[in-house]
């Protein structure tokens, strides 16, 4: 193969000439590869396709497609050297993800779980009737004489267990106890004879408060001519505050001294 490029502004050309490139033989390889590679992601679509297509089976509890699945694209990874393999093999694994996530909730974790099928298989089994052999469409297909050998094979283990049934007996009324009796008010039986009886309580007197105000007055006036008596027979002796508003043998009378002598303070007298 040759390539001419044309290169300067003066119209002057270079003429660069290749042979005939040599192939390295280490690059043969490559399409051996390639092929291989071109298989793993065919496999691997069709593992994906089959998956989505058996979604309902693969989620089911009973089944073990999904770790077949499972298995077929360990397998399959063993080969995986290249991006878009990898790509495909994580796909795969999203998608086998969230298929063990729905089958994970449709496990039963409750350990009291009650198999109403198994139990009837086990009970055909003990009373002698094999239901998986005989082959019935319908229970009513039965003869009359292995029902009732049946229920007689079933009294006969259930007596063993239960010496004697419980009578059946009448409750009359309920459990539910008589509501608490509410207490009797007395208050209000006394209001109401107090009324009849027209015995009413004594009603407080109106207070005069200017009565209050001119005992107030007098008895300011009173401790106060006290005090100008005793400054004018011993002007130069300080009368003690304490000694002369305090009773030491009534409480009441020392809060009344305190309060008239404070209106004595208050005017500077």
């Amino acid at each position: 193969m040759k390539v001419g490029v044309a290169l300067g502004a003066g119209g002057c050309s270079d003429d660069l000439s290749y042979g005939e490139a040599s192939i390295d033989p280490s690059l043969l390889g490559l399409a051996g590869d390639e092929e291989k590679c071109r298989k793993i992601r065919k496999k691997y679509r069709q593992l994906i396709y089959n998956v989505q297509q058996n979604r309902d089976d693969l989620v089911n509890t009973v089944s073990d497609s999904l770790t077949l699945a499972l298995e077929e694209a360990d397998v399959l990874f063993d080969g995986v050297s290249r991006t878009r393999e990898a790509a495909l093999d994580a796909q795969f694994l999203v998608l086998a993800s969230d298929l063990g996530k729905e089958k994970a909730k449709q496990l039963n974790c409750d350990m009291s779980f009650f198999n109403q099928v198994a139990f009837c298989d086990f009970l055909f089994i003990f009373v002698g009737l094999n239901w998986m052999e005989e082959e019935h469409e319908e229970l009513s297909g039965f003869d009359d004489n292995i029902v009732l050998s049946f229920w007689d094979t079933v009294q006969k283990e259930a007596s063993s267990w239960i010496l004697q049934a419980e009578t059946f007996h009448f409750i009359f009324g309920s459990f539910k106890s008589k509501p608490a009796p509410r207490p009797r008010l007395e208050h209000l039986k006394k209001a109401l004879k107090m009324e009849e009886n027209g015995d009413m309580p004594a009603k407080l007197r109106k207070l005069d408060l200017s009565n209050n105000q001119e005992t107030t007055e007098k008895e300011v006036e009173r401790i106060l001519g006290l005090l100008q008596t005793y400054f004018q027979k011993y002007p130069d002796t300080p009368v003690s505050y304490f000694e002369f508003v305090i009773d030491p043998n009534s409480f009441s009378r020392t809060v009344e001294n305190i309060f008239y002598v404070s209106f004595i303070i208050r005017d500077g007298f």
